[in-house]
């Protein structure tokens, strides 16, 4: 297979190997284990199990510093977050707390 020899060649890694890893980043380990059920790759269950709960457990403390960060900014600029579906916004309030921009 055409595919698997490229991804060997340039990255070192079997083609099994990078689609797990790529589902564990979306979907989290228990996609990308039942995705290794499925195709019979019976030998990387256990590692993608381990490598998507210890991306869940840096994620977590990741996120949490960079929400902790941002606000940060945002009380050294007298402004405030606000939370708008996915995205996280620092508005500027003047002393009177009328929204500035």
């Amino acid at each position: 297979m055409n595919c698997k020899k490229g991804g060997n060649a340039i990255l070192k890694y079997d083609i099994e190997e990078i689609l797990l890893a790529s589902n564990a980043n979306v979907g989290g380990p228990t996609t990308a284990a039942a995705m290794a059920i499925a195709k019979g790759w019976q030998d990387l269950i256990g590692p993608i199990l381990v490598v998507g709960t210890l991306g869940y457990i840096i994620g977590n403390y990741v996120g949490t510093a960079l929400g902790l960060w941002f606000s940060g900014l945002c009380k050294k600029r007298e402004a405030r977050i606000e939370f708008c579906g996915l995205f996280l916004f620092c508005k500027a309030v003047n002393i009177s707390g009328i929204s500035v921009n």
